[in-house]
């Protein structure tokens, strides 16, 4: 009866001991992974927001809400986005736009075209698959206007993520928004709240 009773927990220990090995081979692949895409990549991109003061209608293919301020934004952007090997990394970039008024009702009545240049920078982190995909999940995004409609204001963005593909020696990227996302915006303190959906593209390369 001991015997069985030795047998039954020494087969239970290596069970155990078998699912933390693989446990913590799953882990240093996962690490390996994340050390392939390290380093500093130049970028530069376009971009194309709707926004909206009254937040959008999930429910009528992300419409805006009536009652509210809408306009359009296409950007360019360019910068280094710098991954450190461990799942985190740091952006900093400069962007230059136009925001057009779109069709909000009363609301928009009193808005005119205009163009605005910025510098921005955040953290992010990232994940990385074996087959040189990875996604991107952008921290808060910090933008000052240097140039144009709204000089000296800053806006703070959240909610933006990204997914991308890298080349086989790491060294070119291309990224694009990663599902559609709500995100949100807060200018100058949070006196000036919108949401926003964007699309984005990006084109890394790396220098360093």
């Amino acid at each position: 009866m001991m015997a069985k009773r030795s047998g039954s927990v020494w087969l239970i220990s290596f069970a155990v001991s078998m699912t933390c090995l693989a446990w913590a081979g799953q882990a240093s692949a996962g690490a390996q992974d994340l050390k392939k895409l390290s380093g500093d990549y130049a970028f530069s991109g376009e971009a194309f927001c709707i926004q909206s003061t009254s937040g959008f209608d999930s429910t009528l293919g992300f419409s805006p809400n009536p009652n509210g301020t809408v306009t359009f934004r296409p950007f360019n952007v360019q910068g280094i986005r710098t991954f450190n090997g461990d799942g985190s990394g740091t952006v900093v970039f400069t962007q230059v736009g136009i925001n057009i008024p779109g069709d909000g009702g009363n609301q928009n009545q009193n808005l005119k075209p205009n163009a605005n240049a910025g510098e921005g920078h955040a953290n992010f982190t990232y994940t990385v698959a074996p087959d040189g995909s990875f996604t991107v999940d952008q921290g808060p995004i910090t933008v000052t206007t240097v140039a144009g409609a709204g000089n000296g204001n800053i806006g703070v963005t959240t909610g933006v993520k990204f997914s991308g593909q890298a080349s086989k020696d790491w060294n070119t990227l291309v990224l694009s928004t990663d599902g559609l996302n709500v995100e949100t915006t807060t200018t100058s303190g949070g006196v000036f709240l919108r949401d926003r959906i964007c699309t984005r593209a990006r084109t890394a390369v790396k220098i360093k």
